[in-house]
């Protein structure tokens, strides 16, 4: 019996500048067999993969194929979508914060029409404000693509 939920967005790639297009064809060479509603959409230096499968099923499937240009694979932990890409960063960070979840810092990277520094400033503010902020704990990143903003965890916080 198959599913009837919308594809969403599960995993963000970043690859090589220029390659988006060829690295997008791969990517759904890779996904196509295992999720027939898999969609891909490029932005500048990053990919968004759209399924319904889970995030770690993708990540698995996309280490099996050797991808080149492909720099990393980060999977999604929150998804915001909005007209305003304001909205949707403000969103996913109080999504962050009501899951309890602590960073040692909140990086944000803006591919579109979001100046980055305005972005950065917005993400430091909330982030401060909503008590995302914890001296030990991972690295995360808000990419923000198009419309939406992902929240990704880079690193694992050690100290």
């Amino acid at each position: 019996m198959e599913r009837h939920e919308e594809p969403r967005l599960v995993v963000v790639a970043i690859v090589k500048p220029g390659s988006e297009a060829r690295i997008r064809l791969d990517l759904l060479d890779a996904l196509y067999p295992h999720d027939r509603t898999v969609r891909v959409e490029a932005y500048s230096g990053a990919l968004a993969v759209f399924s319904k499968l889970k995030p770690k099923e993708v990540v698995t499937l996309m280490d099996k194929y050797p991808i080149r240009g492909l720099v990393a694979v980060r999977e999604a932990v929150e998804v915001a979508c909005s007209d305003d890409p304001r909205a949707a960063i403000e969103e996913v960070l109080k999504r962050a914060a009501s899951r309890g979840l602590k960073f040692a810092k909140v990086e944000i990277r803006a591919r579109g029409s979001l100046r980055g520094r305005d972005a950065e400033r917005l993400a430091e503010r909330l982030a401060r404000e909503l008590g995302l902020l914890s001296k030990p704990g991972a690295r995360a990143r808000v990419e923000v693509l198009g419309r939406c903003a992902v929240l990704c965890v880079l690193s694992m916080g050690k100290r």
